[in-house]
């Protein structure tokens, strides 16, 4: 879900970004809605990656994985 909601306000920023730097430069600039689907993709793929790998580690039990990590 933090991966998620990352990957909207990372799209969020960059749109202002590209129009904050369209306007200074005085020109239009494209974007294209099939990069920003796979920006989002990979940021909530990279997340759920990272949530289930720890999870899928045969650990002793809770308390004992967060004194490891």
């Amino acid at each position: 879900m933090l991966s998620a909601i990352g990957g909207m306000i990372g799209l969020a920023r960059g749109l202002f970004v590209r129009k904050v730097v369209g306007w200074k430069l005085g020109c239009r600039m494209r974007y294209f809605g099939s990069t920003m689907l796979i920006a989002f993709g990979l940021a909530a793929a990279v997340g759920l990656v990272f949530v289930s790998y720890p999870a899928r580690r045969p650990r002793a039990g809770p308390i004992e994985a967060l004194r490891v990590e």
